[in-house]
């Protein structure tokens, strides 16, 4: 279950106020990457972080490579999603489950 958006802001260390967003992270496996996206979309999340599978040999060098496919369905998606390499979200994963606090992580994208 998604909880709902927190409205606070918050001040990062340049000083700017910034809200605060929910960021979905999912496991890769089982549907599609879309399929993900538009659960986590209908759900109120802003935004969705998924990890690769635990047994992937891929790297986060490699997954940068990925293409994520669209099942057919990508046009009803409205929010940012990336793939991270289990390296790379493990310990998001793992700081999810055993903080009581919130998690917070900046997500960036390079666009050629």
């Amino acid at each position: 279950k998604v909880p709902m958006p927190d409205e606070s802001t918050v001040q990062d260390h340049e000083s700017r106020e910034v809200k605060l967003l929910n960021i979905v992270i999912v496991q890769r496996g089982g549907c599609s990457f879309v399929t993900k996206v538009r659960v986590a979309q209908e759900k109120k999340a802003h935004a969705v972080i998924i990890v690769d599978k635990p047994d992937s040999q891929l790297t986060a060098h490699d997954i940068r490579r990925t293409i994520v496919a669209d099942d057919g369905y990508g046009n009803t998606v409205d929010i940012p999603s990336m793939l991270v390499s289990k390296e790379e979200g493990t310990p998001l994963i793992e700081a999810a489950k055993l903080s009581s606090a919130q998690v917070i992580v900046e997500l960036a994208w390079d666009v050629p």
